[in-house]
């Protein structure tokens, strides 16, 4: 399970809930539509907001972009960069304990 490819993610749209890859929550994101992410209690959503807004700051200052991608795969494409072009690092769960996973150290 990848945060990168896989639909993790469950935000609230105009079109009501989708499931989102990382990517696509940025690009959504960039696009104005989500209004909120319903699996959240009231006190994480500064947090994941922070946490959003700062991956997508990192991200860019990375590409030196000053504009947001146009595209789910441009925001793939700019977060692979911040790891290399290594996926592992997205991913919730990795089977060698000796290599990063998302938000966990080797």
């Amino acid at each position: 399970m990848n945060l990168l490819t896989d639909p993790l993610i469950h935000a609230s749209t105009p079109d009501g809930v989708e499931a989102c890859t990382l990517p696509g929550v940025l690009h959504q994101l960039t696009l104005r539509r989500i209004s909120s992410f319903g699996a959240l209690q009231g006190w994480q959503e500064h947090s994941w907001f922070a946490f959003l807004v700062q991956l997508a700051a990192l991200a860019l200052q990375r590409a030196g972009q000053a504009e947001p991608p146009s595209s789910e795969e441009g925001w793939r494409a700019l977060l692979l960069a911040l790891t290399a072009g290594d996926a592992g690092p997205w991913a919730l769960i990795v089977d060698d304990l000796g290599a990063p996973a998302f938000l966990q150290p080797p």
